[in-house]
């Protein structure tokens, strides 16, 4: 009963979101406003950033995470960023044998670090 009274009351807003024509609902496609082009250097939200040269920072991080794992001694060669519940790296690398390949590193958000570890994902052949 209780979840025949939600669909039905989430039926109704829908129906009248869409019959107003207004942009309360982002995921009402008939209301949502249609989005723009994307344009070179705009941010797409949830999306990765574009690659760029890495930071001593960035080296720094990379080292620590990966020592004592399989991507140990992988290069990294540039860096992307997706900021999501925590932030997703994704390195752009090479191997020993000069094989491109791609290590993933998830960082989760400072309140959660008790709670998630960061993991490391390899993308490619090693």
């Amino acid at each position: 009963m209780k979840m025949m009274l939600t669909l039905a009351c989430s039926a109704l807003f829908l129906a009248g979101c869409c019959a107003t024509k207004c942009a309360v609902s982002p995921h009402c496609a008939k209301c949502a406003p249609a989005p723009g082009p994307i344009e070179e250097g705009d941010v797409l939200v949830g999306g990765y950033s574009e690659f760029r040269a890495l930071t001593d920072e960035d080296k720094a991080f990379f080292d620590k995470v990966t020592k004592g794992s399989l991507a140990e001694g992988i290069t990294p060669q540039s860096v992307a960023e997706q900021v999501v519940c925590g932030t997703n790296y994704d390195f752009a690398c090479v191997t020993k044998e000069n094989f491109p390949i791609h290590v993933i590193i998830f960082k989760p958000l400072p309140c959660y670090e008790d709670t998630q570890d960061i993991t490391v994902t390899i993308e490619g052949t090693l």
